[in-house]
């Protein structure tokens, strides 16, 4: 079993990779390295989760008893998305552009 769970866990980190905002595929992720006792990588899966998912993902990780060895070691700030920047109608970084006033 923990062959077929260590190539699940394989397959999960590939996908993690394209879809990093998939906070539920960081919780399996993390639930996979539990199996397999990985509890530092699991901890890290587990901190990814809530840092995209925020409460909900804390709600999950507080509701199953299989991580609650694991719950102390999170940090429960969640990462704040990126302004939007350089599209059209907003700010860029480096301030308002092309602005026109009337009568300047």
């Amino acid at each position: 079993q923990a062959r077929l769970i260590g190539s699940a866990e394989g397959a999960m980190k590939m996908y993690v990779q394209r879809a990093p905002t998939d906070w539920k595929a960081w919780i399996d992720l993390g639930t996979m390295q539990i199996s397999l006792k990985k509890n530092d990588e699991a901890v890290k899966s587990l901190q990814q989760a809530v840092n995209y998912g925020g409460a909900e993902a804390l709600k999950i990780i507080n509701r199953d008893r299989h991580f609650a060895p694991f719950r102390t070691r999170l940090k429960t700030a969640v990462r704040q998305p990126a302004p939007l920047l350089g599209l059209p109608g907003l700010p860029s970084a480096g301030g308002p552009t092309g602005t026109h006033r009337p009568g300047r």
